[in-house]
Formats: C-alpha cells, structure tokens, sequence
C-alpha cells in the first residue's frame, strides 16, 4: 500500500467527476496534489463548492475497507495513474478513477477480443 494509492482512493470516494479529476492532473500532475490544493485554487479551476467539500472530506474508514479487500490473495487496485490501467480505457469520456480487480491486473494492458 502506498500514501498514493489512498490518495487516488480518497478522490474516487468523493464521487467528483472523473472527467473533472483528471483535467484537474493536467494543474497538479498526482491525486496527493490535488487533495492538498486550497480550496481557492481548486475554484479557479472550476470545481464547486459542493466538489471541493468533497475533496476535503476524510473518506478514512472506506479506504481502509478498500486496503484489507486488497489484502486477500489476487486482489488488487489500479488506479487511473499505475501502468497497468487500460489505454482503452482511458480513452473514453468517463473513466473510471480505480478498478478492482480480482487475478492477475497485468491483463488488463494484454490485447482482448470483443
């Protein structure tokens, strides 16, 4: 577990937009950025009010849950940043911050057939 990984968690629990979070990586370049942003600077890149209570709301409990799931054998968590998140993926309009995944993650970036 890396502080990274509960940063990248804590976005996700906010249930800000993606989309928004990931614009926001093009001012800050990582999720512990973003997070440590003063409330002033995230209103100049046009996150709201109800978005930035989001953002600084502690999501403790949840990430903690989400750490002992990753714990069990095969479980891991990708993130929007690890390598191992889908290009594909990445290039539709919504994805998704964090991807559980059961079994070997690596698979993800291998070619697939629809």
């Amino acid at each position: 577990m890396t502080n990274s990984l509960m940063h990248w968690l804590s976005l996700f629990h906010s249930q800000v937009a993606p989309q928004k979070i990931i614009a926001a990586l093009q001012e800050w370049k990582s999720a512990q950025a973003i997070l440590r942003a003063t409330k002033e600077a995230l209103r100049a890149v046009h996150f709201s009010f109800k978005e930035i209570h989001a953002l600084k709301k502690s999501y403790d409990d949840l990430i903690e849950k989400d750490l002992r799931w990753e714990n069990l054998i095969g479980n891991h968590i990708i993130t929007y940043a690890d390598d191992c998140y889908p290009t594909l993926l990445k290039e539709i309009s919504d994805p998704p911050l964090v991807l559980y995944v059961r079994g070997n993650p690596h698979l993800l970036r291998a070619a697939q057939i629809a």
